[in-house]
């Protein structure tokens, strides 16, 4: 990782926009949406040319890209780059609160290392609890800087801006370095990506190790049930996208990793007391 971006070209007070090549904080702070509040930012539509990392650390964020759909949970790290296509958020209202730590960014170069980071580990990166906590008091002393009215001298507050990407990027390579079991990789692949998985089973499978195996240490890293915490998700991002979008009930399904439209409709039932068209009415 590169050294803060120091402008050498121009000085003096006629240069009024050289502090653009310097690292600092645009906006950041805490978000902590209540259940009956609406929550939706569509980043495609955003013109300036800053980079966002948020932080997850309650509830759970809908996010939707082209051809893709994903849900952020907490300890979940979303980095995005002002621009790109992604909506994220309710239209509607939600059915639980949501909270997270965000900063903005700008300056020279933090879009080439967002892009980095992105091709290398993904633009949604889980990390452990003391990580998590790491990050969120760096982004909320930092993010309070972005509403002060008199800033630190530019120096000081680009070094302090190095610093929290610096460590952004090593919360996205943690542990990348070391070979990792199966039964880890399975894991990591089942939380970054719920929906894709047909069985527990199958994906235990993939991975040459058993369900049972499997379970275990899911259970060991995050205290809850594969199948369970499998079945909440995927009823998760199904609500979403059957308040949020005009998508059949089949296709929906396939989406969130259902075998079929019936299968998502017993779920649903079950949990909700309501199919998709009633819940939908709802």
């Amino acid at each position: 990782m590169t050294s803060p971006v120091i402008s050498r070209a121009r000085t003096g007070p006629q240069s009024a926009n050289v502090g653009d090549a310097f690292w600092r904080v645009f906006d950041g702070g805490r978000s902590a949406i209540p259940a009956r509040q609406g929550y939706w930012w569509d980043n495609g539509a955003r013109t300036r040319r800053n980079v966002i990392a948020q932080l997850t650390i309650g509830g759970s964020l809908p996010l939707q890209s082209p051809g893709r759909e994903r849900l952020a949970d907490p300890g979940t790290l979303l980095l995005m780059r002002t621009g790109q296509p992604l909506i994220y958020g309710w239209r509607s209202i939600p059915h639980t609160p949501y909270d997270s730590w965000w900063i903005e960014l700008s300056g020279a170069g933090l879009s080439e290392h967002w892009q980095s980071l992105e091709g290398t580990y993904g633009d949604l990166i889980r990390v452990d609890a003391v990580t998590a906590r790491g990050l969120a008091l760096e982004i909320g002393r930092l993010g309070a800087l972005g509403r002060r009215q008199q800033r630190p001298h530019p120096f000081d507050e680009a070094a302090g801006v190095h610093a929290l990407v610096l460590r952004i990027a090593a919360a996205c390579s943690a542990g990348g370095d070391a070979p990792r079991a199966a039964g880890d990789r399975a894991v990591d692949a089942l939380l970054a990506a719920p929906h894709e998985a047909a069985s527990i089973k199958s994906l235990a499978a993939s991975f040459g190790i058993s369900r049972e195996h499997l379970t275990r240490r899911f259970q060991e890293r995050t205290g809850d049930e594969p199948g369970r915490w499998l079945a909440m998700r995927r009823l998760a991002l199904a609500r979403v996208l059957l308040r949020e979008t005009d998508g059949d009930a089949a296709m929906i399904a396939s989406r969130c990793g259902y075998a079929s439209r019936h299968h998502l409709a017993r779920c649903l039932r079950r949990s909700d007391g309501m199919g998709p068209r009633e819940f939908r009415k709802g």
